[in-house]
């Protein structure tokens, strides 16, 4: 199956099994395709983060802002205020080291980012320090709802539960309209 069917089909079933349109998740997926990308990220993987933003009840555009800017801070993790690196060192961790989890394994390094930071003391200042006031609010969602987003991610793990889902989707839609067709015809027969 081509990249761009699996992203899609994975989108179907992530809006099928969250409350999350796959419209929603283009939307986000288009503002942040190139940043996750570049962190390492997978379509379905986007589409999973974008998933769960949208269960959170986040807005499209505030979900892409607060993905851009995730990703941008984590991936160039060495390059951030000295604010940043204490945020990090607060929660025993340091930029280098992240950086290597992320090139190692993109998806871990965030879910493992992200356990980390719920486990900490101050899990609102920790946000504060690493991502200031603009964006804290949305990462203490995303935070707070880690396990929605294992929920999305576990959706997308294996092709085979989505493989055919627009499929599907398509023949239940065509075979509406056909009983609607059918429906009408007889109504027509009946009229003549």
């Amino acid at each position: 199956m081509a990249s761009s069917c699996r992203v899609a089909a994975s989108s179907n079933h992530l809006s099928n099994n969250m409350d999350a349109t796959a419209r929603d998740m283009l939307n986000i997926a288009n503002r942040t395709g190139s940043t996750a990308k570049l962190y390492g990220l997978t379509g379905q993987q986007v589409g999973a983060l974008a998933a769960t933003f949208l269960e959170l009840k986040t807005p499209p555009e505030v979900a892409a802002t607060g993905i851009n800017a995730l990703l941008l801070k984590l991936k160039a993790a060495d390059k951030q205020n000295k604010k940043f690196q204490e945020g990090l060192a607060g929660i025993g961790l340091n930029a280098r080291t992240l950086k290597q989890s992320i090139e190692q394994d993109a998806q871990g390094a965030l879910i493992g980012f992200l356990e980390t930071v719920k486990s900490s003391d101050d899990v609102m200042g920790t946000l504060m320090d690493l991502f200031g006031a603009e964006y804290a609010d949305g990462m203490a969602k995303l935070v707070g709802g880690l396990d929605s987003y294992r929920e999305a991610l576990a959706l997308v793990a294996d092709q085979t539960a989505y493989a055919g889902s627009m499929q599907q989707e398509y023949e239940a839609r065509a075979a509406t309209t056909e009983n609607q067709l059918t429906l009408f015809a007889n109504q027509v027969t009946r009229l003549g």
